[in-house]
Formats: structure tokens, C-alpha cells, sequence
């Protein structure tokens, strides 16, 4: 398996031990509303990268890789092998996939007897 997908089902796995039902929900694509937000957080992901690297070569590596694990950027691809491997782990659980965060609010609250 892929290593990140090892480790956020390792996560997954840790709120269960610990008698906790986590709802994995996946956000949606970028929205054209959004354009602005998504270029801010490349811009701040970017930034997050080149100050890692800076404390990398500074020998600070607890401190870079607080920035690298901020420059990180989930792609839809990533998403994807998440989502499968969630499957096939969870198959009776719920998986809430929205196109956009307001949306997926609105589905937990709807899953979760909120509304």
C-alpha cells in the first residue's frame, strides 16, 4: 500500500481502538467561487516548502517538517487511492464525497441526526 494512505488508515484505525466512528469525508474539486482561495494556498504552500527546505539545510529538521507537512497538496489522484482503500477497509461504513465543503457540512449534519 501507499504510504500515506498507510498512515491516514492508521489514524482511522486509532480512533476505533479507541471506540470512536469516524465519517471520512472528501471534499470535492476545486470550485471557479474558490479560484482565489486555492491560489492563496498554493502561494502559502509553496512558501511552506521553500522555508522547510531552508531549515532542512539549517540542519532544524523538527522545524522543517512542521513546513513540509504544510506544503503538502492532496491530489485528486491521492483522494482516490484514499477513498478505495477506506472501501474496501470499510465497506460498512458511510463515506460522505461532496463538491464542496458547504455541502459536505450539510451531508453530516443529515448522516449525523443534527437536522
Amino acid at each position: 500500500m501507499i504510504r500515506y494512505v498507510d498512515y491516514a488508515m492508521h489514524r482511522v484505525r486509532l480512533l476505533q481502538y479507541h471506540n470512536i466512528q469516524p465519517y471520512i469525508v472528501f471534499d470535492g474539486g476545486p470550485l471557479p467561487a474558490k479560484k482565489n482561495t486555492e491560489s492563496d494556498r498554493k502561494q502559502k504552500r509553496e512558501e511552506n516548502l521553500s522555508r522547510g527546505n531552508a531549515l532542512a539545510l539549517q540542519g532544524k529538521h523538527r522545524e522543517a517538517r512542521e513546513c513540509y507537512v504544510k506544503c503538502v497538496d492532496v491530489t485528486p489522484q491521492m483522494a482516490y487511492q484514499f477513498i478505495k482503500a477506506c472501501f474496501f477497509a470499510f465497506m460498512n461504513r458511510r463515506q460522505l464525497i461532496s463538491p464542496n465543503t458547504g455541502s459536505t457540512r450539510g451531508e453530516y449534519s443529515l448522516c449525523s441526526g443534527s437536522i
